[in-house]
């Protein structure tokens, strides 16, 4: 495979053979001055080439990508994004700076062509049902970066966009993305799709949302909650009508409503506390686990479908719903409505699909999961 990869070859070139391969991988590192690496399952490992990554391979793909302005914009924000679609596949590049401007690297990301349909995403068969009737609220994926939320987000829209139905017909919806790039390109089907790039559609995740409100949409996708005000008019969309979808950084589901409260002022919080305790729909929480075959999602989940965790939320007692989300998971009567991401890494492991080492280092309560792999 790799060994037609030469010292000749372009980055593009290289780029291209390794995703023609059948071998599992997610992720391509390329440096400057240093070997080109790509995270296989279990990590990253260089390429079986020996090829250098120089200054000149890296001007002749940027230039081919983005245009001979690349420098220039590059040196504005200390970085590029851009996504390009293949045959197979579509890749997320980003190009940026490292040891203070003096090197240039890539990171290119493969992900799937088109969305997935949601009934082969992660999320748990509550999430679904919840997702399947509810036409207003905010429903978040959080999780670390390359854990597959937007490919989960994707496979939402592409429900909506071709079996969403009201009433036993089929509802065409208008569907508004807003994505720092936008990564899946949805067909019309049933929906009306309309993407909006930031930087280039919009200046903002916030403006862009604020936009897509005025422009009668019916689900709207945030690619990324990263500030107080798109947090703010993202809830404000959850309790006007319409499904909102977003995505955060967080390990767990708790933590995602901690880190949405943590935008807001001490002062504001117990309004904000409200809003999330009437409108959210549901959190899934997500982590990507190296397997032998490649790569499996794990996830946890914390839906909304009982006053209980309204309550909870609402009265600021975020602190006990860890001990909710374990007590509904251990609950052989519970309505699905918690699964705890412990309970599905030791499903894994007890399937012999993952290592207990493994699964106790991709555990938010390691302790907790040591215990379940090694029982005294």
């Amino acid at each position: 495979m790799t060994n037609t990869i030469t010292s000749d070859s372009s980055l593009s070139e290289i780029i291209l053979k390794l995703v023609d391969t059948n071998k599992p991988f997610t992720d391509i590192l390329i440096e400057e001055s240093e070997k080109i690496a790509w995270y296989v399952p279990f990590g990253f490992k260089n390429i079986d080439a020996d090829v250098i990554a120089d200054r000149a391979m890296i001007d002749e793909f940027l230039t081919m990508m983005v245009g001979k302005d690349w420098e220039a914009r590059m040196s504005i924000k200390g970085a590029i994004d851009f996504s390009r679609p293949l045959k197979n596949c579509q890749l997320r590049i980003n190009a940026y700076y490292t040891r203070n401007k003096s090197r240039i690297s890539i990171a290119v990301r493969k992900h799937a062509l088109e969305a997935p349909p949601i009934s082969s995403s992660p999320l748990s068969l509550a999430t679904k049902r919840m997702l399947g009737f509810k036409s207003n609220g905010l429903f978040v994926v959080t999780g670390a970066t390359g854990s597959a939320k937007t490919t989960t987000l994707a496979s939402v829209v592409h429900y909506f966009n071709n079996q969403a139905k009201l009433n036993g017909a089929f509802k065409s919806s208008h569907i508004v993305t807003i994505e720092e790039p936008v990564e899946f390109i949805h067909e019309r089907k049933n929906g009306i799709i309309s993407h909006k790039n930031v930087g280039v559609d919009c200046p903002s995740f916030a403006s862009g949302l604020r936009d897509a409100l005025r422009e009668k949409p019916d689900v709207i996708l945030i690619g990324e909650v990263r500030d107080r005000e798109t947090a703010e008019v993202m809830l404000q969309a959850g309790e006007s009508g319409h499904l909102v979808l977003a995505t955060l950084h967080t390990s767990s589901c708790v933590s995602a409503i901690s880190k949405i409260l943590s935008f807001f002022p001490e002062d504001e919080q117990a309004s904000v506390r409200q809003s999330l305790s009437s409108s959210l729909i549901g959190i899934t929480s997500q982590v990507m686990l190296p397997v032998e075959d490649g790569f499996v999602v794990a996830s946890e989940s914390l839906v909304n479908n009982n006053t209980k965790l309204s309550e909870l939320i609402g009265a600021g007692k975020i602190s006990d719903l860890q001990a909710y989300m374990e007590k509904t998971t251990a609950d052989p009567k519970s309505d699905g409505s918690a699964e705890t991401l412990n309970s599905q890494l030791y499903k894994l492991f007890k399937e012999g699909r993952i290592s207990g080492e493994l699964a106790v280092k991709s555990s938010y309560n390691p302790m907790d999961m040591l215990e379940k792999v090694n029982p005294k």
